[in-house]
C-alpha cells in the first residue's frame, strides 16, 4: 500500500509539549481550591484548546471554539438530570431485601442508558466547535436514538457473554461516522462485524482457555490457588491491548470522508514499555504528564472523549506512533 503512487499521505504533526501544558495544569489546578472546583471547566477548556492547537493536518492545525461558560451550563443540566438518580441510591441503601437488588439494578440501567446519550451529546459539542481551516465539523443523529441503541445492544453483550460484542461495536461505528460532516460532506463508515469478528474471537477463545487452565491449576493446588486472580489480570491486561490496538486499526480503516480514508497503525507491544517507562519515571521523581483525564500527549483523529483534537474512541501516541490520513483518489 505505502507503494502505492495513487496515494496521497498527509501528515498529522502534535507540536505540543509535555513541559509547556505541565505548566498550564498546575495553575489551573491550583486556582480549583479557592473556586471549589468550578475553575474545571475554564482547565477543560485550556487543554483542548492545547491539544487542538499544536495539531496540524496537513500543514494547518485544528481550531477549537468551545467556552468555559457552555461547559459549565451542560454541567449544570447533567446535574439536574443525575440528581435525582443519586437521591434514590441513597434512598434504596436505607432498605434491605429484594427491594435493594431491583431498586439498584433499575437505577444502574437508566445510568447506563443516560450515559449513552451523554456521550453523544458530548461528541456533537466537541465536533460542532472543531475547525480545521475554517470548517467545521459537526454531528447529526438523534442521542436517544444512539443511547437506545448502546443499551439494547448492551443487553445482547451481557446475554451472550460478550459474543456480540462485533455486531454492537459496529453498529455504533456505523452510527456515528454516518452522522459526523466536515463542512458539506458526510463521513461514512464501510465496516461490519467481520472486520474484528477475527481478532475478537481469537482473542476471547484465548481469554477463555486461559483462564480455564488457571482455574484447573487453582484447583488441584490451594496454593496456586492466590495466584489465579493475578494470572487473569495480567492476561486481562495484556488481552485488553492486543484487542483495542487491532479495533482501532480495522475500524478506522473503513472510515471515508469523499476519497480521503483514513488509516491508523497501532501495536499493542509499545504500549507496554511505554507503562514501565511511567512507571520508572515516578520511581526517579519526574512527574509524567501522560495520565487519563490531564495532561496527556495522545492525538486522537476520531470524536468523543477529551483526549484529543477531535477526541477519541480510541488513542494513539503522536510522539513515537503518528496516524498517518491517506487520501485515495475516486
Amino acid at each position: 500500500m505505502f507503494g502505492d503512487a495513487r496515494i496521497s499521505r498527509v501528515p498529522v504533526k502534535f507540536s505540543g509539549t509535555r513541559a509547556e501544558l505541565f505548566w498550564r495544569l498546575v495553575r489551573g489546578y491550583l486556582l480549583m481550591f479557592p473556586t471549589l472546583g468550578l475553575y474545571r471547566f475554564w482547565v477543560t477548556t485550556m487543554k483542548r484548546q492545547f491539544y487542538w492547537h499544536h495539531t496540524s493536518i496537513d500543514g494547518d492545525a485544528l481550531e477549537y471554539s468551545g467556552t468555559p461558560l457552555q461547559l459549565l451550563i451542560g454541567f449544570l443540566i447533567a446535574l439536574a438530570v443525575f440528581l435525582p438518580l443519586y437521591i434514590v441510591f441513597f434512598y434504596l441503601s436505607t432498605q434491605v431485601g429484594t427491594v435493594v437488588v431491583v431498586g439498584y439494578g433499575i437505577v444502574a440501567a437508566l445510568f447506563w442508558f443516560l450515559f449513552g446519550y451523554a456521550s453523544y451529546r458530548g461528541r456533537d459539542f466537541r465536533l460542532s466547535r472543531t475547525l480545521w481551516r475554517g470548517i467545521r465539523f459537526g454531528q447529526e443523529g438523534n442521542a436517544w436514538a444512539y443511547a437506545t441503541r448502546q443499551f439494547l445492544w448492551s443487553l445482547l453483550v451481557v446475554a451472550t457473554l460478550g459474543l456480540a460484542y462485533p455486531f454492537m461495536s459496529a453498529d455504533l461505528w456505523r452510527y456515528r461516522y454516518s452522522n459526523t460532516w466536515y463542512g458539506d460532506r458526510q463521513f461514512s463508515f464501510t465496516g461490519s462485524w467481520r472486520t474484528i469478528a477475527g481478532p475478537f474471537y481469537r482473542a476471547y477463545a484465548l481469554f477463555a482457555i486461559l483462564v480455564g487452565a488457571a482455574v484447573g491449576v487453582g484447583l488441584v493446588s490451594q496454593g496456586a490457588m492466590a495466584l489465579v486472580p493475578l494470572l487473569m489480570l495480567v492476561l486481562g491486561f495484556g488481552g485488553f491491548f492486543y484487542y483495542r490496538a487491532r479495533e482501532s486499526n480495522l475500524m478506522f480503516s473503513e472510515v471515508h470522508l469523499g476519497a480521503a480514508r483514513l488509516r491508523v497503525e497501532i501495536k499493542a507491544r509499545p504500549r507496554l514499555p511505554d507503562l514501565w517507562r511511567q512507571v520508572r519515571s515516578r520511581k526517579r521523581g519526574h512527574r509524567p504528564l501522560r495520565r487519563r483525564g490531564d495532561g496527556r500527549n495522545w492525538l486522537a483523529f476520531h470524536p468523543q472523549g477529551d483526549g484529543g483534537p477531535l477526541a477519541a474512541d480510541q488513542r494513539f501516541r503522536l510522539a513515537r506512533r503518528p496516524g498517518v490520513l491517506f487520501l485515495r483518489p475516486a
